[in-house]
């Protein structure tokens, strides 16, 4: 029994490392596509909205698929695509050459999300350890 609990959870990080990696690739396409038809504005926001999929998803994911450690935290996922989102939004009005002052908020607001996510990770870590 033992054996397969332990298959099923280290099926479950793999199907979200594999999810990191598709979505990181597919924001890639997006920002080369984007960039593309951008007329040659280019915006670092824009290229590099993938790093925080593949960073901060696809990265902490693998290294526990390979710890066999199992532990998803919602925080730190929705910290991960706040801070994509927020690049992508950035991207976005930079290369349509303008501004907003709310675009910051998601700066904030996925940095306070990872923050909990890594809080919340460290609870739950200690919890197995013991």
């Amino acid at each position: 029994m033992s054996i397969s609990v332990n298959k099923k959870h280290s099926n479950r990080i793999e199907k979200v490392c594999i999810r990191y990696l598709i979505l990181s690739l597919i924001c890639g396409l997006f920002g080369a596509i984007y960039e593309c038809f951008s007329h040659e504005v280019y915006s670092f926001n824009m290229i590099y909205a993938f790093a925080f999929l593949l960073i901060l998803g696809f990265v902490p994911y693998f290294v526990m698929y390979i710890k066999k450690i199992d532990i998803i935290s919602n925080f730190w996922n929705c910290g991960t695509a706040t801070l994509t989102m927020g690049s992508i939004v950035k991207g976005i009005l930079d290369i349509y050459g303008t501004t907003n002052s709310l675009v910051s908020f998601y700066w904030v607001v996925g940095i306070a999300l990872l923050i909990m996510g890594a809080i919340s990770f460290t609870i739950e870590f200690t919890r197995l350890v013991r």
